[in-house]
């Protein structure tokens, strides 16, 4: 999905008198949920970032502190949405995600994690339906030389650290990267944006 604020320099770019500049640098970056997976009869505290404990292609974040429920609540799916978990309450993040900036974004840290660059060039990003893009070169992270947590998304921005957000994608599987575990890496075609 685009961002706020692409979504925004887009439509003052084509309908008004703004100009939006061709980026002269893309970065991957990685989301991660600091808290993992659900988990039955934990306190959580206000901002923690889980996914369900089977992917539902959904982020969410608790905008209520408390005490999660013995059992798994059924996930909302509605764009900011909330869904109750005893004391608990979660919000699904697209919205907030949307909104977020480079600085922001609940992002990995630490480990020898950086963003990957890939500059706005056609041996780095391909088109092969009208409105998609693709990554046309594999994207790979350094080997993690720390715990990088449950990655569950990923997004490109204009800047190593900070930037405009372009677009923001959750994982179909989310996965715990670990001191140790092999660079993440994302072959050609394995990341697609669509504009329709």
């Amino acid at each position: 999905m685009k961002s706020n604020w692409l979504e925004d320099e887009i439509v003052k770019h084509i309908y008004r008198t703004g100009t939006f500049a061709k980026p002269t640098a893309i970065h991957v970056g990685l989301i991660v949920a600091n808290k993992g997976r659900w988990q039955a009869n934990t306190a959580y505290a206000l901002n923690d970032v889980i996914v369900p404990s089977v992917d539902n292609g959904h982020i969410y974040i608790c905008t209520t502190a408390g005490t999660s429920d013995a059992s798994e609540p059924t996930w909302g799916t509605t764009k900011g949405g909330t869904t109750s978990d005893n004391a608990a309450v979660w919000t699904e993040m697209s919205l907030l995600l949307k909104a977020d900036t480079g600085s922001t974004i609940p992002e990995v840290s630490g480990g020898s994690y950086a963003r990957v660059q890939r500059d706005p060039l056609d041996a780095n990003w391909d088109n092969p339906t009208p409105g998609d893009i693709d990554n046309a070169a594999s994207i790979d992270f350094a080997a993690p030389t720390g715990d990088w947590g449950l990655v569950v998304g990923l997004f490109t921005v204009s800047a190593a650290a900070a930037g405009n957000i372009y677009h923001i994608g959750v994982l179909t599987n989310a996965k715990n990267v670990n001191n140790g575990d092999a660079a993440p890496s994302f072959g050609a075609g394995a990341l697609t944006f669509g504009e329709s």
